[in-house]
């Protein structure tokens, strides 16, 4: 009979809002890890419901200091762009982690930046801006999630880079490293409720189980269970 306050979301854009919904409509506390709310989206919510919440673009606290970082240079140069790698199963592009970042270099810097002559002649090759900073958004194999920020002027550059080489690195930001912990169900007919999908893997590396379907009985499936 315990009430919950505050209320995870690490699932996936296409029903982030529905999501939110469900919670503040349970007088909860959201903290929303998942891409796909919009301003439009985030102002219906405010308007409706009298309860704060947190959306986070990213729980890895090595992300966290790249994009305050940025913010800090920003002032002294405007000229900046981002170059954000994932996996291949991400849903979204460009990342919210990108997004964000380009959001608080503009709300920082104090010219802004220069323009180019340059015509593209190839679809997206000159990237997406948001802010008036160029975003370019690649998805590779062997790549869990990985950012680039740069910073150009007269004669010199200055790049922040962030490679991820474990999802747990996300799971730091959301718990103390000292209070995470396994625990396994035991009893028989105990119910056990996987929340996640293919885009959960940005989060908490457990919620990855819920991103393949339990129904087929091949090696990969079976492997899989717990």
């Amino acid at each position: 009979n315990t009430t919950s306050v505050v209320v995870l979301d690490l699932t996936q854009p296409s029903v982030v809002y529905t999501h939110t919904q469900m919670i503040l409509e349970a007088n909860c506390h959201p903290v929303i890890g998942t891409s796909g709310l919009s301003t439009t989206d985030i102002a219906q919510l405010q308007k409706k419901y009298p309860l704060g919440g947190l959306i986070v673009p990213n729980f890895s606290l090595f992300t966290v200091l790249m994009m305050h970082c940025s913010k800090l240079i920003a002032p002294y140069c405007a000229d900046a762009a981002i170059v954000e790698t994932h996996h291949l199963d991400k849903k979204d592009a460009p990342s919210a982690t990108a997004l964000s970042t380009a959001e608080g270099i503009a709300s920082h810097r104090k010219t802004m930046p220069s323009t180019h002559a340059s015509q593209a002649h190839l679809a997206g090759c000159l990237g997406g801006l948001a802010h008036q900073v160029p975003i370019h958004s690649l998805r590779m194999p062997g790549v869990i999630a990985d950012q680039e920020v740069s910073f150009h002027s007269l004669g010199e550059q200055l790049t922040l880079s962030l490679t991820t080489h474990s999802r747990s690195a996300f799971a730091a930001g959301i718990v103390n490293r000292n209070k995470i912990f396994y625990s396994k169900a035991s009893g028989i007919g105990s119910p056990i409720v996987y929340m996640g999908a293919k885009t959960g893997r940005d989060g908490v590396g457990g919620a990855s189980m819920a991103s393949e379907s339990f129904e087929s009985d091949n090696d990969r499936n079976k492997a899989k269970r717990p």
